[in-house]
Formats: C-alpha cells, sequence, structure tokens
C-alpha cells in the first residue's frame, strides 16, 4: 500500500492492484508447485519457497522483514515472479542446487542490498544482478564460474559494491577484459579469492590494485 500510495495512486486504486498482485503471486506458485505434483520431494521443498514468498510479501508483524532466505536443493527451478518485494534488503538463495534463474526473478528484489547465490550450479553471474544497482555484498562462493572475457560483466552497474566473494569458484585466472571490468568498480574494498587455481601475471595485480581495496584474499 505504502509504495503504490507513494506512486500517487488513489487508495481504493492501490488495494485493487495490491489485491491483484497477490491474486497472480498466488496463482504462479501454485501452478508452480502444482508442475511437480509426482515428485514428492521436489513439491515438499516448493511448498515451503512458497510459503516462504507468500508471507514476505504480506510482511507480517509489525515489523518489515528485510531478509528472506529460500531454501531446498530439490526444487529444481525457482518460480517465474512479477510481484515486487520493495522491502527486501537481504535476500539468500543459498544450496538450492540452481542452475539458473527465471528471467526478471531478481528484477522483483529492487531495493537488495545483500545477495547469496552461494553453492548454486550456476555457471555464470546471472545477468539480472546488472538491475541490483543498490548492492554491496555480493556472494558466489562454491559457484563454479566459467572465465571469459565477459564474465563480470554483469557488475558493471553496481557502483555501491563493497563485497564480492568468489571462494572456490573453481577459476583456473581471470582474463585481462575481465579484470579490467572489476578493476573499475568505485567501491569495491573486500574481494575473496581464496581456494581459486589462480596465477596471475604482472598485469592481473596491477589491474587488481586500481580496486580501493582493504582486503584482498589471494591464498
Amino acid at each position: 500500500k505504502t509504495r503504490l500510495l507513494l506512486e500517487n495512486q488513489h487508495l481504493g486504486d492501490a488495494v485493487f492492484k495490491l489485491q491483484a498482485e497477490y491474486n497472480t503471486l498466488e496463482q504462479t506458485l501454485e501452478q508452480w508447485v502444482g508442475a511437480v505434483a509426482q515428485d514428492v520431494f521436489a513439491r515438499a521443498g516448493r511448498q515451503i519457497v512458497r510459503r516462504k514468498l507468500l508471507d514476505a510479501w504480506r510482511r507480517p508483524g509489525r515489523g518489515l522483514r528485510a531478509r528472506l532466505e529460500l531454501t531446498g536443493p530439490d526444487v529444481g527451478e525457482l518460480p517465474v515472479l512479477t510481484a515486487r518485494f520493495d522491502h527486501i534488503h537481504d535476500l539468500s538463495l543459498a544450496g538450492m542446487r540452481l542452475q539458473a534463474l527465471p528471467p526478471g526473478f531478481l528484477r522483483c528484489f529492487p531495493k537488495l542490498k545483500r545477495l547469496s547465490l552461494e553453492g548454486n550450479h550456476l555457471s555464470e553471474i546471472p545477468p539480472d544482478v546488472a538491475a541490483l544497482t543498490g548492492l554491496y555484498n555480493l556472494s558466489l562462493k562454491e559457484i563454479s564460474l566459467a572465465s571469459s572475457d565477459t564474465l563480470f560483466d554483469a557488475l558493471r552497474p553496481l557502483v555501491s559494491l563493497q563485497t564480492l566473494d568468489l571462494q572456490s569458484c573453481q577459476l583456473p585466472g581471470f582474463t585481462n577484459a575481465a579484470l579490467e571490468t572489476l578493476a573499475a568498480l568505485p567501491a569495491l574494498t573486500r574481494l575473496n579469492l581464496r581456494y581459486n587455481a589462480l596465477n596471475l601475471n604482472g598485469d592481473g595485480l596491477e589491474l587488481l590494485s586500481r580496486l580501493p581495496l582493504q582486503m584482498l584474499d589471494l591464498s
């Protein structure tokens, strides 16, 4: 209600649009759960995620719950969302074994400051991360990222990003083009590259030295 009122909509219109948004979310999640009706474990996992998303949208209780932790290694994939979760500032999708995120999923959380994708089966940084311009902490720990010139392209708009965790990402190294992109992040002060088989040459180290780093772990 607050969001829609701030967008100069009348109370009646705001309530109507919120109810429509919730109804769509509920229907979408019911269909998503029903799609795995024959798989007991996947259905149970999706029911948990469904409940957490509905609870988060309704914001139960007096205080705004700024953190949302979705769990469940058996869900297979996340639902395609259209509802907005503007009040969520901290989102964890850690350990869900996701191979990809649905297009637009992260855009439903436009105010994120912290995001954990730790331990998923991704091969790249999801492109929609680029929409999270207020993000200051991103964990990609234990994700087998493929090294390429475009590895960090999704991070280009993240001018507030302070902490980037790339521990145990099985990275053999970085191309100079990728490091150029990383080195352009103006606020990055903490970079964890621990437990990667990195072999940085002089050019690579010089590029990293452009960052305002207070902590760099290459062990």
